[in-house]
């Protein structure tokens, strides 16, 4: 009876080590797994951060041209300015603009809680972010004289450059 006793507190105890390994290995492999999709977020947003303030910029200078035009021509450029905006072409690209930054903001939420060998990154995601959400802004609805507005396009546009460079170093 001992002897049985023995035996199955060894498989007992056998089985609960097998258990704890095998909910310690998926516990890992759920982490590595959180970590990979956590990664892949990040990438993807630096991707689409990067691409729509390019797309910012191309809308800026779009305005700027025609601001710029309108008043060397001696034209309304208020008036200027309102036909640019109402071309089909320059609706879809803001169009664009706005949904992709409802997908960029989602993204941006989903990545607050970063692994501790991503923070890095991620601090600079949300300065690149922050400079990106002011050259969306400025595209989507341009505002002050002309000379502020050039003004503040190419300080966003240095800034951007800048922080994306330093993210790119960052990233996995």
């Amino acid at each position: 009876m001992r002897k049985y006793t023995y035996i199955r507190k060894l498989a007992l105890s056998i089985v609960a080590l097998f258990a704890v390994s095998m909910l310690t290995s998926a516990c890992g492999n759920n982490i590595a797994e959180a970590e990979a999709e956590y990664e892949a977020t990040l990438i993807e947003t630096v991707a689409l951060i990067r691409l729509y303030a390019e797309v910012s910029e191309m809308v800026l200078g779009h305005v700027a041209s025609t601001w710029r035009n309108a008043i060397d021509d001696r034209r309304d450029f208020n008036e200027s300015l309102r036909f640019l905006f109402s071309l089909d072409s320059m609706q879809d690209l803001l169009d664009s603009l706005r949904e992709n930054n409802a997908i960029i903001v989602e993204n941006m939420r989903d990545l607050q809680d970063p692994p501790e060998r991503l923070r890095d990154a991620y601090d600079a995601l949300l300065d690149l972010f922050e400079i990106y959400s002011q050259l969306h802004s400025l595209a989507v609805s341009p505002s002050g004289s002309l000379q502020s507005f050039n003004a503040a396009r190419n300080d966003l546009s240095a800034r951007f450059s800048a922080t994306y460079a330093r993210l790119e170093v960052l990233l996995p």
